[in-house]
């Protein structure tokens, strides 16, 4: 996929799918391959009123899956790694629009897709990557909080997990 595609396709969807939600979060879940394999994941991820009448949409998101190979471009095989972002983006509309947009079109909130590369990038290409958080309430380290990760193109194409926390925390500030 060309990187003017990739990105239009990362425009898109995040005008489609986030609300404004700010997401911060650390810590482990286990690998696609099963336990004891770790995936640790690292994010800051955030859709904030720009005081204008839009909405800025941002974030970053670390992710290492210790127990699931890959086979790079490379010919190399490594555990899983990637870096993903989301530029500052600013959006025409409001918090609530995009809210209910994205209830509507997914029937769940706080989806973000990000552009992804992979670590090291000799791996091969990056692409677009589907983070979820899910802040159970519970201040502090939360086993009952959720990751899900899908990644949709690049070297990592359908490659998902989905776990609760068994280690770290994710939290949800609202505006």
């Amino acid at each position: 996929m060309s990187k003017r595609i990739r990105l239009l396709f990362v425009v898109v969807f995040t005008v489609l799918s986030v609300g404004c939600e700010s997401f911060t979060g650390g810590g482990w879940i286990v690998s696609k391959s099963g336990a004891p394999a770790k995936a640790n994941f690292g994010f800051n991820l955030s859709c904030t009123n720009d005081g204008q009448g839009g909405v800025v949409v941002s974030g970053s998101v670390e992710y290492q899956d210790k127990g699931w190979l890959v086979t790079g471009a490379d010919l190399m095989t490594r555990t899983l790694s990637l870096h993903a972002t989301l530029d500052p983006l600013t959006l025409t509309t409001t918090c609530e629009n995009l809210d209910a947009l994205e209830q509507f079109l997914f029937g769940q909130s706080n989806v973000y897709f990000l552009s992804y590369v992979p670590q090291p990038p000799s791996v091969g290409p990056g692409g677009v990557v589907l983070i979820q958080p899910i802040d159970n309430g519970k201040a502090g380290p939360d086993s009952t909080d959720t990751l899900n990760i899908a990644v949709s193109t690049g070297a990592y194409s359908g490659y998902t997990n989905t776990g609760t926390l068994q280690g770290g925390n994710i939290n949800l500030a609202l505006p």
